[in-house]
C-alpha cells in the first residue's frame, strides 16, 4: 500500500526509480549562505548575488530537501521507507535485480518498426555524419544503467572534454523558457577580475555549487564547467519515463512527444542547423521511450 504522503506525490519518488543517490544525504539548501535580492530597476528582472559558493548545510537528506512546504514527519519517513522496499518502487524486475546488487538491465529490442527504428537514438556507438549523427543521439547524454549519464562518445559528439559518467547538464531548457517564467539576474564571483552576470529563470545547479564556469572558461579553458553547472539540471534516469510526466525541471513538457519537439529545436539551435530532426524521427524516439522500464 502506497504511504498517505506518498498518493500525489507517488510519480515524483518513480522519477527516482533506484537513482540511488536520490535517496542518499544531500545539500539541503542555502541556510547559513549569504544570498541577497535587490531591485535592478525592473519588475521582471531581480539581481541575486552568490558572495560566496554553497556547501551541505545539515544531513536532512534528500526526501527532507524536497518537501516544498515543511520537513515530513518522522511517521512520514518511516513510511516512505517502508514504501521504498517494496516491488511498487521500481519500474520493472530488471531494475528491481539491479538495485538489488543484479546485472544491469540492457536496451529492449523493439518490436515495431517504429520503436526498432528509435532504439538506434539510444546506442552506444559514435557520433556518425553519415546519417546526420542521429545514431547514439540521445545516448551521448542518457547512457548507463538507467540511462542518466554521459557516455565516452559524448566528448566526441559535443566537442569538449566531457566525461564518461557526467550526471548535470543543460539542454537549453531554461534558455528556451517556454513556460515564460519570469526571469532573475544572478550574480556570481561580485566583486572580483571574473564577476559573472546571468539572466534566467532558473540557472540550475550553479544556485548550489555557486559555479557559474565562467572563470573556469577565462583561466583554465575549460568550458566543462558551465555546461554542467549553468543552467544544467541532473540528467534524469529514462527507466519508467512515460509513467513520469510532465518533463524537465520546470514541467514544460507535458507529454513525450513534446520532450521529443524540444530536442529537435535544442540540437537545430546549437548545431546551427546541422542535425535535423523529423517528424518520423521524433515518432521513432517516442515510441522506443515509451518501452524503457
Amino acid at each position: 500500500m502506497v504511504p498517505a504522503i506518498l498518493r500525489d506525490l507517488r510519480w515524483v519518488i518513480l522519477w527516482h526509480i533506484v537513482d540511488i543517490d536520490a535517496f542518499e544525504p544531500q545539500t539541503a539548501g542555502t541556510s547559513g549562505d549569504e544570498l541577497h535580492a535587490n531591485a535592478a530597476g525592473n519588475d521582471a528582472v531581480r539581481t541575486i548575488v552568490h558572495t560566496k559558493r554553497i556547501r551541505p548545510a545539515d544531513d536532512a537528506g534528500a526526501i527532507r530537501d524536497h518537501a516544498q512546504a515543511a520537513a515530513p514527519s518522522a511517521a512520514d519517513l518511516e513510511a516512505i521507507a517502508r514504501f521504498e522496499k517494496t516491488n511498487s518502487l521500481y519500474s520493472s524486475p530488471e531494475v528491481r535485480r539491479f538495485a538489488q546488487g543484479g546485472p544491469a538491465p540492457g536496451l529492449p529490442l523493439g518490436n515495431t518498426v517504429s520503436e526498432k527504428r528509435g532504439r538506434r537514438f539510444f546506442e552506444d556507438v559514435p557520433p556518425n555524419p553519415a546519417d546526420g549523427f542521429t545514431s547514439g543521439l540521445c545516448s551521448h547524454c542518457h547512457s548507463g544503467p538507467l540511462l542518466n549519464q554521459t557516455n565516452e562518445f559524448a566528448k566526441d559528439f559535443i566537442g569538449l572534454p566531457i566525461p564518461k559518467g557526467e550526471r548535470f547538464i543543460s539542454v537549453n531548457v531554461s534558455e528556451f523558457n517556454d513556460m515564460g517564467n519570469p526571469a532573475l539576474e544572478y550574480v556570481f564571483d561580485k566583486g572580483t577580475p571574473f564577476e559573472f552576470h546571468v539572466v534566467s529563470p532558473d540557472p540550475g545547479r550553479s544556485l548550489i555549487t555557486g559555479v557559474s564556469g565562467f572563470f573556469n572558461l577565462i583561466v583554465e579553458n575549460n568550458p566543462v564547467p558551465l555546461l554542467s553547472n549553468l543552467n544544467a539540471f541532473k540528467i534524469s534516469q529514462l527507466r519508467g519515463l512515460r509513467n513520469t510526466g510532465p518533463y524537465f525541471h520546470d514541467n514544460s513538457a507535458k507529454t513525450l512527444e513534446a520532450v521529443a519537439l524540444h530536442y529537435t529545436k535544442f540540437f537545430n539551435v546549437v548545431t546551427g542547423g546541422a542535425i535535423v530532426l523529423s517528424a518520423q524521427d521524433q515518432q521513432d524516439m517516442v515510441a522506443y521511450m515509451k518501452l524503457l522500464d
